[in-house]
Parts: C-alpha cells; structure tokens; sequence
C-alpha cells in the first residue's frame, strides 16, 4: 500500500511538472499578445485557481506577474537596443495602453522608461569612452 502511495504522488508530481512546463512555455511564446487564464485553462485543463496555484509554487509567482516581468525585460532590452517611441515599445511587449506600461515599469524600477533610456545610454557611452555630452559628430579617421 504504501508502495503505491509513493508511487502516485510521483505520477501526480510528475503530471504537475509537466503542466507547468506547458504554461510556462505558452506565456513566453504568447506574452507580447493578449493572453488570459481561459487560455491557459483549455490547454492544460485545470480550472484558474488550480492553475494560478500549481504555477506560484512552482516559480513563486502568478501567472500574470510572470508575465509582467517577461514584458518588462524585453521592454528594456529594446529600450536599449532601438530608438523605437515608447508607445511603439509598450505595444510591441503587449500592452494595448501606454499608461499602465508606464505604471508597471515605474512600479518595478522606479524610474520612467524614458528616464531608464536616457540613463543606460548614458552609462554606456561612458564606458565606451564617449563623451555624452557632445553630440555624435562624424568620426575623423
């Protein structure tokens, strides 16, 4: 008996693994898009509260905080790496409404994503060794 207790709390952890393993890969795939619980709740078939359950204890999150931080690192990745408007970036990291990118951007960092550009750019030339205070002229060879 005890046999087949352990070994269905096997199953039951593996089949809990795997469940998490799916929604983990489909918010990563889809975080930039409109993604809901219902989504999830047709792929993995367990119902919100399980679902929000299994993968909190898994990552120590919820679902939509998950989320939150994938769309806030890409966010910042193409502050850095595009001079894309902000409003173009808040739409291309999912967020149909500028204001609440805003919101959840100062929220984490406690700076504006104009003020996280204008600073990490800054900081970067000063370590290539450009001076940010001139502007770029073309370089003399």
């Amino acid at each position: 008996k005890c046999f087949f207790t352990i070994l269905a709390e096997l199953l039951k952890s593996h089949k809990s693994n795997k469940t998490v393993e799916k929604i983990q890969l489909y918010l990563q795939e889809n975080f930039r898009g409109k993604t809901s619980i219902k989504d999830l709740e047709e792929i993995v078939f367990l119902s919100r509260n399980q679902i929000i359950n299994v993968f909190k204890e898994a990552f120590g999150v919820t679902p939509y905080r998950y989320i939150t931080e994938l769309r806030l690192q890409e966010a910042c990745e193409l502050l850095l790496s595009t001079t894309r408007t902000l409003s173009t970036i808040a739409a291309n990291v999912g967020y149909s409404d500028y204001s609440i990118f805003y919101k959840a951007f100062y929220a984490k960092y406690k700076i504006s994503p104009q003020e996280y550009r204008r600073l990490k750019n800054k900081n970067r030339s000063i370590v290539i060794g450009k001076d940010p205070s001139k502007p770029d002229d073309d370089i003399n060879l």
